[in-house]
């Protein structure tokens, strides 16, 4: 599949004519990633996909500048953090936070550099999240053409080659602009052959985190995902493209020679919903050990992959550094299971949480959608039953998540079909408005984001938790054996609090969520301050981590604040 549409770079490269290197070493191209003030989570880094294009760019002769684009609701009031004087083109890194932005972003941008074109590419912000994306993407970019003017190119699928292309004076399918879609023939270059991702624009020398890729696409199809293969943006991508084991855990190595230690591994390695999941997640763990990677992990898992895994497989993952495991049961409901077209029903879910809980050395991060349009308010009981069973009601962004729904998904159009989306809503906002089944839990879901825009302590509290989950899981990382050492008896007395807190707030939040479904109107947990006792977590953290003070310097490789999207801290709704 694929056949002959997928390329080496280094070949492509290495056929360029004395014209076209000519062209390109001439050519600035400037790389704007959008950023909105009100969340300081967006500036950990440039997007990997942003960064793989800069790396090609250069690798090609252009003159590569990646740059923020600071945004502010409201107003609009932007500000470049860039260095270009001048661009040829500006590739826009589109952003759910910023998407309806957009035009404001672009006229910026042409008021900047009058004679360039701007071009807005395809994203990978989350493995779930391609904004252009899904069978639907020319609809989608002939929309924003048409909402936006002073837009010039818009970029289906992945940019890499249609961006070479594009400044080559060759648009190829993939590019579609004012006057229709490029006429050359259409190429991937093959994931192995990219050169690596160029770095992430850091926040500063102490930021050690970094977000890599080693695949593009998935070979699941949950309706709700963009990237699995029924909702790829175009026939001819492969399902799954991407980096041998061996040559991803030689990559880890550079990254580490880099200087960092946190790795988000973004995209779908060891979901695979096959053998070849698990096969190289063990491989993934026996190379990085052997290897002696030092380094900490953050990996996406499927709920029915770690059944597949026994207890020597748990111990050897963490053994390679992997502390944080994301898993998405996304309900527990099996009705919406069923709809979603997940593979594991809500028993295997349990079961997973229950053998993760019982090894008890990792970080995990449940994916869930509590209100969904085709939830009843019944099934919301369920799925609160479900969450407290698994002892994770006190996960607050879980309890009151809503299910957001992707243009061009497959979910939008089975939400379509039932009569609870518009198949042709406009897609400039990224998420599609939906209409919700029962009235009830509209009413539920509208109280939900009330109650984080009028009592953010809910959601600070919650980061608060995730942070000293992520302490405890990084204190048992091998890399880190030192530091739980010195820890001693602290580290302990730091677990039994925090499993204290916990299993408390499963039940307060769990009993607070059942009164909010008989009245959405009454007070949510009225004597209970959340603020406070996201202080006292955080004075318990502090307790743990007691012996930092008597060193010469600082640990850099326990601590990092957990990521939170606008979205999951401000809700959804105006």
């Amino acid at each position: 599949m694929g056949g002959s549409l997928y390329i080496d770079f280094d070949a492509f490269a290495g056929t360029l004519s004395a014209e076209d290197r000519e062209r390109l070493s001439t050519t600035t191209v400037v790389f704007a990633y959008p950023v909105l003030d009100d969340n300081e989570f967006e500036l950990v880094e440039h997007p990997v996909s942003q960064r793989i294009l800069v790396s090609v760019m250069e690798r090609l002769g252009c003159r590569a500048v990646p740059e923020v684009a600071r945004l502010t609701r409201g107003d609009v009031a932007f500000s470049s953090l860039g260095r270009a004087a001048s661009a040829d083109y500006v590739v826009i890194h589109p952003m759910i936070g910023s998407v309806g932005l957009l035009p404001e972003l672009v006229r910026a941008y042409r008021d900047r550099f009058p004679s360039a074109r701007i071009v807005l590419q395809n994203s990978d912000q989350h493995q779930h999240e391609k904004l252009i994306g899904g069978p639907r993407g020319w609809t989608i970019a002939a929309t924003l053409l048409q909402r936006i003017p002073e837009l010039d190119w818009v970029l289906i699928g992945f940019a890499d080659h249609a961006l070479a292309a594009l400044i080559l004076g060759r648009p190829t399918a993939a590019a579609v602009g004012r006057e229709g879609t490029g006429g050359h023939p259409l190429h991937y270059f093959r994931f192995a052959s990219l050169p690596e991702p160029a770095r992430p624009l850091a926040r500063g020398a102490e930021d050690r985190s970094i977000r890599v890729q080693r695949a593009r696409g998935c070979l699941s199809a949950c309706t709700y995902c963009i990237e699995g293969q029924a909702n790829r943006t175009l026939k001819s991508e492969l399902p799954w493209d991407g980096l041998p084991v061996e040559a991803f855990v030689e990559r880890l190595a550079e990254v580490e020679r880099n200087g960092y230690f946190f790795v988000n591994v973004i995209d779908s390695s060891f979901e695979d919903p096959g053998r070849r999941g698990i096969r190289d997640l063990v491989r993934f763990s026996e190379l990085a050990t052997g290897r002696g990677l030092r380094l900490s992990f953050k990996v996406h898992l499927r709920a029915e992959s770690v059944l597949k895994l026994g207890p020597d497989d748990l111990d050897l993952m963490k053994r390679a550094g992997i502390d944080v495991l994301v898993i998405g049961i996304e309900s527990g409901s099996d009705v919406e299971l069923a709809f979603y077209d997940k593979i594991a029903d809500s028993a295997v879910s349990r079961e997973t949480a229950a053998r993760l809980e019982a090894f008890g050395r990792f970080c995990v991060i449940y994916g869930y959608m509590m209100i969904s349009p085709i939830a009843t308010l019944p099934m919301l009981r369920e799925k609160a039953a479900f969450l407290h069973g698994i002892g994770r009601c006190w996960d607050f962004l879980n309890l009151t998540n809503r299910v957001l729904v992707m243009w061009g998904t497959a979910l939008h159009r089975q939400l379509a079909e039932r009569g609870l989306a518009d198949a042709d809503s406009p897609p400039l906002s990224g998420y599609v408005d939906y209409r919700f089944i029962d009235p009830a839990v509209e009413a539920v879901d509208a109280a939900l984001n009330r109650l984080k825009k009028e009592r953010p302590g809910f959601m600070r509290l919650n980061n608060v938790l995730y942070d000293a989950l992520n302490l405890d899981s990084r204190l048992q990382n091998p890399a880190n054996a030192a530091y739980l050492a010195l820890a001693g008896e602290a580290f302990p007395a730091f677990r039994a609090a925090l499993g204290a807190r916990l299993r408390r707030l499963n039940g307060l939040y769990r009993d607070g969520f059942a009164r909010l479904l008989d009245d959405p109107e009454a007070p949510f947990l009225p004597e209970f301050d959340p603020a406070a006792e996201a202080e006292r977590q955080m004075d318990e953290v502090y307790a743990c981590l007691g012996f930092v003070k008597a060193l010469p310097e600082p640990p850099t490789t326990l601590y990092l604040h957990t990521w939170l999207s606008v979205v999951n801290r401000f809700g959804v709704s105006p």
